[in-house]
C-alpha cells in the first residue's frame, strides 16, 4: 500500500529524507523543480506562452524560484513574484532568491506591502508556488486576494505539490474558501489525502504524481491511517491458481437479490461473482425470476421462493462459503424478511448492498445483527440513510470511518475513489476506475465480485481491496478501448478478464 500522508507528517517526512539519508534540504528543492520541469516541458511549448510564477516565503516558495530557473534556462519567458512582506525566507528559498538575481535578465519582483497584479490572459500560464503543505490555516489578506484574482481569469495554472490555500490534513472546503484552482497539479511522491474527495477536483485540475526520491525508510516508519492501493498490492494479493482444482476449489456463493422490475441487479451480481472466478455460484431469487435467472445465466443454480404473505423466508445458508445480499431486492415485507432471517443466522461475514442497506437504515435494531467483519458497500446517499445527511465527501468518510469502529465491519464507501473503511480504522482510497462507472448496476457488479472473492477465501479485507481495484481496472479497460459513456454495467464484468490477465493469473 502506498501511505498518504497529512499535516506534520508530510514535512516530517522531508525532515526524515534529510537526515537519515544526508540529503541536503536544498537539494530536494532542486530535486521537485527537475521533476516538475521534465513534466512542464512536455506539455507547454517554448514559444507558446508567458509564464508568471509566484513564488511564497517557505519551501513551495523555493520550489517555484527553482523552477523559474530551471525554465529560463530552457528559453521560457519568464516573470517571478516572489512575496516577502516580514522578511522571512526559508534558507532554501533565500538561497534560490540569490540564484534568481543572479540571472539578471530574468524579470523578478520581491513583494513587500504593496503589490501590483500583472496582465494576465488566456496564453499566460501561472505556476503557483505561494504556500504548500504547512499550511495549517485558510489563507487571509493578501494571499487570499490574490489567490481569488487568479482564479478570476481563464489562464491556466499549475500548482507545484498542492494547490495554495488547500489544508492537507482537512477533509472539507468551504465554498467561498481561498483555494487556487488549477489546471495541473504536480504533486510529490504520493498524492495528498484531500485529493481523494469529491470537492478538491475543482481545485486539484489534473493530478500527476511525480517522483523526487523521498526515503523509503522515512515511508516506512511514519504513521498514518491513510493509504492507496497499487497493482504490485494486487499481484501479491491475488493467488495463482493451482493446477489440479476443481469448482470445489474456489467456494460456493450465494447472492440473495432481485424483486419484480428489479431482477437486472440479480443477474448482474451474479454474472460479477461468475467472471470473478467463484467456484459455485447460487441466486436466492423470486419464483417468478426463474425463467430470467436461467435464460440469462445458465452456469447459476437457484434457490427460489413465492411473495405470497404466507411465505416462509429461511434460507438455507449451510454449505455457502459467502453470502451477498441486497442488489434489486426491494423493500417489501419480503424483502425485510429475507435480510432480517440472513443476518439473524448467518455465522460468517456477508456482503451486503443496495435495498440490505436501505432495510437496515430503516430498521436500526437489525444494525446490531449484523456479523462482525461483514463488507457493506453504500454509495453517499445510502451512506447518509445509515449515518445522516453529510455536506462534503469528507464528512461523510469520516461518517464512514465510525461507523466501521464502531460495528466492526468494513465499508467500501463508492465513488470516483472508493474508500475502504476497515474496523481498525483504516481507510484505502482505490485508485482505479473513471467516469464510465457512473452507470446504472456498476455496484450490483462490484457486490457480486466482493462475494465471489470471499467465497474463494480471501479475507475480507483482502476481498474489498481486489474487488474495488479489478471492478475499477474493467472499466478504465473498456474506456480506453471505446469511451466513458456508453459502457454498461453488464460490461464491467465482460472486461473483467482483461483486469485479471494484467496479473498473469
Amino acid at each position: 500500500m502506498r501511505k498518504i500522508f497529512t499535516g506534520e507528517y508530510i514535512k516530517a517526512l522531508d525532515n526524515y529524507t534529510i537526515e537519515h539519508e544526508k540529503v541536503p534540504a536544498v537539494e530536494l528543492v532542486d530535486r521537485a523543480a527537475n521533476a516538475f520541469v521534465q513534466r512542464f516541458v512536455r506539455l507547454f511549448e517554448v514559444s507558446s506562452s508567458r509564464i508568471i510564477v509566484f513564488a511564497g516565503c517557505g519551501n513551495n516558495g523555493a520550489d517555484a524560484l527553482a523552477i523559474a530557473l530551471e525554465l529560463y534556462k530552457r528559453h521560457y519567458d519568464i516573470e517571478v513574484f516572489l512575496f516577502n512582506k516580514n522578511k522571512t525566507l526559508t534558507p532554501e528559498c533565500e538561497a534560490k532568491k540569490e540564484a534568481i538575481l543572479q540571472a539578471s535578465d530574468i524579470n523578478f519582483t520581491e513583494v513587500g506591502d504593496n503589490f501590483e497584479v500583472p496582465r494576465i490572459n488566456t496564453r499566460t500560464i501561472v505556476i503557483d508556488g505561494i504556500v504548500g503543505c504547512g499550511i495549517n490555516r485558510k489563507l487571509e489578506g493578501g494571499y487570499a486576494q490574490l489567490v481569488q484574482f487568479i482564479n478570476s481569469t481563464d489562464c491556466q495554472v499549475v500548482s507545484i505539490d498542492i494547490p495554495s490555500g488547500m489544508n492537507p490534513s482537512k477533509n472539507t472546503f468551504a465554498k467561498d474558501e481561498p483555494i487556487i484552482k488549477a489546471t495541473y497539479t504536480f504533486t510529490f511522491d504520493y498524492p495528498k489525502k484531500p485529493f481523494f474527495f469529491e470537492e478538491s477536483a475543482t481545485y486539484t485540475g489534473k493530478v500527476e504524481v511525480l517522483n523526487i526520491g523521498l526515503s523509503d525508510k522515512g515511508k516506512e516508519s511514519l504513521p498514518t491511517d491513510f493509504y492507496e492501493t497499487t497493482d504490485i498490492d494486487i499481484d501479491k494479493l491475488l493467488k495463482p491458481r493451482p493446477k489440479h482444482c476443481h469448482k470445489g476449489t474456489f467456494g460456493h456463493a450465494l447472492i440473495v437479490a432481485g424483486s419484480r422490475g428489479k431482477m437486472g441487479a440479480a443477474i448482474l451480481a451474479a454474472r460479477g461473482a461468475l467472471r470473478s472466478g467463484v467456484g459455485k455460484l447460487t441466486a436466492q431469487v423470486p419464483e417468478f425470476g426463474e425463467a430470467i435467472m436461467v435464460s440469462s445465466l445458465p452456469e447459476t443454480m437457484l434457490v427460489t421462493n413465492n411473495e405470497t404473505p404466507n411465505a416462509t423466508y429461511n434460507i438455507p445458508l449451510q454449505g455457502y462459503d459467502a453470502i451477498g445480499i441486497g442488489p434489486g431486492l426491494g423493500r417489501s415485507e419480503r424483502a425485510f424478511r429475507l435480510v432480517e432471517d440472513v443476518l439473524l443466522r448467518a455465522n460468517k461475514p456477508i456482503v451486503i448492498d443496495a435495498d440490505a442497506i436501505n432495510i437496515i437504515a430503516e430498521s436500526r435494531d437489525l444494525l446490531s445483527k449484523i456479523p462482525e467483519e461483514s463488507i457493506i458497500t453504500p454509495h453517499a446517499k445510502e451512506m447518509e440513510r445509515l449515518t445522516g445527511y453529510c455536506e462534503t465527501s469528507g464528512q461523510r468518510l469520516e461518517e464512514a470511518q465510525l461507523f466501521a469502529s464502531r460495528y466492526s465491519v468494513y465499508v467500501v464507501l463508492k465513488a470516483a475513489n472508493t474508500a475502504i473503511c476497515t474496523p481498525s480504522g483504516q481507510v484505502i482510497f482505490n485508485p482505479t476506475g473513471n467516469p464510465a462507472l457512473a452507470t446504472p448496476g456498476s455496484g450490483d457488479v462490484l457486490t457480486g465480485i466482493i462475494t465471489s472473492f470471499l467465497a474463494q477465501g480471501y479475507p475480507p479485507y483482502t476481498a474489498c481491496i481486489l474487488g474495488t481495484y479489478l471492478h475499477g481496472l474493467a472499466a478504465d479497460y473498456y474506456a480506453a478501448r471505446y469511451d466513458h459513456f456508453s459502457m454498461l454495467a453488464s460490461d464491467i464484468a465482460e472486461y473483467l478478464p482483461e483486469a485479471f490477465k494484467a496479473f498473469n493469473r
